[in-house]
């Protein structure tokens, strides 16, 4: 499978012991495409790719030093191609309701609530109709009606976003604070399983410059599963654990964000991150994500004023209608 490259080669290792307190994160004003790529494999080393572009904005800063970032994905590739399955399909179509996204934010990055819901219900409820009208089976109906108890439920819809979406869950990443030490430790949670609860890892964090790039830093954070549940309760999604007898889940991850030092806005993520199973199964996904710097997105006010701007302007150029000429009148 060929990798796809987005240009930007990033890092290698070599740390420094310089340590750097009063991080601020600043993302006011910002537009940015990144390129994303994830690869996810098993203990068959059955191989799937999937790649996509996701636009970020910052589109407004509040009186108390929030920030609201805009989210829109583009188009879905699966092994290099668009969806060609139905199931695939549908859900790609139920995906993009939920884009754009928008998200309030916090100075340390940290996502606090889902903005706009009601825009994301309003555009369900027009793709949920088209879906009903094209396709009439048992398990499009299955699908419609687990969409329904997330879109209208904001704490499923939330934990749908936040907790179970790789991009989402590394852009916004715990790694800002007003504070930080070269080294700190914690719990995180990752979505190796696909629409499941998040796996547990207990994760170390190291600062270094990075070799390469003056005045970009890398955010290290390296740890191990301390997930307690079965492998059977993992892969089912349940939440805790139901067996009362269970051999222990293993796993690592690393991962590395890049980001520059004076605004830590990110400019790459890269990583893998693993599970095996005491039956033998596994599962491995790798993580690519660059910023495209020649590419400038458009926020979604951006494009619809756009939009007006060109009926105006097509509406102007139209010929104007001769006036008829009557008899009677004379005009």
């Amino acid at each position: 499978m060929a990798k796809l490259d987005f240009g930007t080669n990033i890092i290698t290792e070599e740390e420094s012991a310089s340590q750097y307190t009063s991080h601020i994160y600043n993302p006011l004003g910002v537009a940015r495409t990144y390129g994303v790529v994830l690869v996810f494999e098993d203990e068959v080393q059955k191989k799937l790719q999937i790649h996509f572009e996701i636009d970020i904005f910052c589109i407004n800063k509040t009186d108390d030093d929030y920030f609201e970032i805009e989210i829109f994905k583009h188009q879905i590739y699966i092994n290099e191609k668009k969806p060609d399955i139905l199931i695939d399909e549908l859900s790609e179509r139920c995906g993009k309701v939920i884009y754009p996204l928008n998200l309030k934010v916090n100075k340390q990055a940290k996502v606090l609530n889902i903005v706009n819901q009601h825009t994301i219900i309003e555009r369900w409820e027009r793709e949920k109709e088209n879906i009903k009208q094209l396709y009439n089976s048992k398990e499009v109906s299955l699908l419609v009606n687990n969409m329904d108890s997330i879109i209208y439920d904001k704490k499923k819809l939330t934990d749908l976003i936040l907790q179970r979406d790789w991009f989402i869950t590394l852009f916004f990443s715990p790694i800002y604070t007003s504070s930080v030490k070269s080294k700190t430790r914690k719990e995180l949670k990752f979505p190796i399983i696909p629409y499941a609860p998040g796996v547990s890892y207990a994760i170390e964090n190291k600062i270094i410059e990075h070799p390469n790039k003056k005045g970009d830093i890398i955010f290290n954070q390296k740890g191990l599963c301390i997930d307690h549940r079965s492998e059977k309760d993992i892969l089912r999604g349940n939440q805790i654990s139901f067996e009362k007898t269970k051999r222990p889940v293993k796993g690592e991850i690393a991962i590395k964000h890049q980001l520059y030092k004076n605004s830590l806005l990110i400019d790459a993520i890269t990583g893998v991150c693993n599970l095996n199973f005491p039956s033998g199964k596994s599962k491995k996904i790798s993580i690519e994500i660059y910023n495209l710097k020649n590419k400038t997105p458009q926020s979604s006010a951006q494009k619809k004023a756009a939009i007006e701007k060109t009926k105006e302007e097509n509406e102007k150029s139209l010929p104007k209608k001769k006036k008829k000429f009557s008899f009677f009148f004379g005009k």
